[in-house]
């Protein structure tokens, strides 16, 4: 009984870490992907891009503004809840904030930074 059981006990235990693993690797988030769009508030409008991925059940982005040549800068605070996101950038020692929807596979939303305030929108690629 005690062979069986130090037989059995590891090929349980690995069937476990497989199977948590080959769950976490593949749940993808619906923002998974490169968005392209633009924000337009004060100052006019201007031309964004962001890409999400998800890694071991966490979505991870970086965003790109290319008219300042700035590029993969890293997102955070990305949340998802039903069909609402959220995250946020520092840029310029400044944090922008992007606050939205997923509707037909669009993002729409509104963005804060400082005293500045708009709307934003973007379109899978």
């Amino acid at each position: 009984m005690k062979k069986a059981l130090f037989i059995l006990a590891p090929f349980v235990l690995f069937l476990c870490i497989t199977a948590f693993t080959s769950s976490s690797w593949s749940r993808q988030s619906p923002l998974d992907g490169s968005w392209t769009g633009e924000f337009t508030g004060n100052a006019g409008a201007e031309p964004f891009e962001t890409h999400f991925w998800s890694e071991i059940d966490e979505l991870k982005g970086t965003i790109d503004f290319p008219q300042e040549k700035a590029f993969g800068l890293e997102l955070s605070w990305i949340i998802i809840e039903s069909s609402a996101i959220h995250f946020e950038v520092t840029r310029n020692s400044r944090t922008l904030v992007f606050e939205g929807k997923l509707i037909n596979n669009k993002l729409i939303g509104e963005f804060k930074e400082k005293n500045e305030h708009g709307t934003f929108d973007l379109t899978r690629n």
